[in-house]
């Protein structure tokens, strides 16, 4: 079940994600890299940020799998980027659902995941996954994790993390990585909002169900589901 990386270098793009979109017949295990990206892609819409000295990519997976499961394959890559990135860093890192990578101290974004899937009624034909992380440079709201370190090494390493991830998955499913996002995440309790197009739904962290949604614990001792959203830890 395992496949070989096809990895094409750019040097600037408008954006990995949508050089991919334009590959129709693109296999599984595509992947563009660009040096520099002129309309980097962020979750809900926002740009990212994406000046040289910076690692961006976006690859093709064909899961096989429901639309419902794409909650575990978002939480997955997240789960294969703090491992990759903790083997380049001393500091800690903290993953927030759905599958941002923070510095732990300063508890800013230093790396970000986007995946676009084309669906078929409710099945998972495609995903196009697009990963951007801040080495060397950040904007004010996020954090950089070290200018020395090479992207083509972290860009490396990510990948074989990725792929042994991701085939076990597909072998074995989701409830052997459940534990381990689950330890390297915020911590049972946290307070965390979640923007659903208007609406604010605010709590605290309970738990991730076996699809991979975040549940959280209202304060009227209520749980409720949250399968989407833009989250925000420790409240907006």
């Amino acid at each position: 079940m395992t496949f070989d990386w096809d990895i094409q270098r750019f040097e600037a793009l408008s954006s990995t994600q949508d050089t991919l979109k334009g590959l129709c017949d693109a296999a599984e295990g595509t992947v563009i890299v660009a040096h520099m990206q002129k309309g980097g892609q962020g979750r809900h819409g926002r740009v990212w940020e994406s000046p040289p000295g910076n690692l961006y990519f976006s690859f093709v997976l064909t899961p096989d799998c429901k639309a419902i499961e794409i909650g575990q394959l978002s939480l997955l890559v997240g789960l294969a980027l703090h491992r990759a990135l903790s083997s380049f860093t001393d500091e800690a890192l903290l993953l927030k659902w759905p599958n941002d990578v923070l510095l732990g101290g300063a508890q800013k974004k230093c790396a970000g995941i986007l995946i676009d899937c084309d669906l078929v009624g409710d099945a998972v034909r495609s995903c196009i996954v697009g990963i951007g992380v801040n080495i060397a440079h950040a904007p004010d709201y996020a954090v950089s994790l070290d200018a020395d370190l090479s992207a083509d090494d972290v860009l490396q390493h990510f990948l074989a993390i990725f792929q042994e991830v991701y085939v076990s998955w597909k072998t074995d499913g989701f409830e052997a990585f459940r534990e381990a996002w689950l330890g390297a995440a915020h911590k049972k309790g946290a307070s965390l909002s979640v923007k659903i197009g208007e609406r604010l739904e605010s709590g605290a962290f309970h738990d991730i169900d076996a699809l991979g949604n975040a549940i959280l614990r209202m304060e009227d001792g209520s749980f409720k589901t949250i399968s989407s959203g833009d989250v925000f830890l420790g409240g907006v």
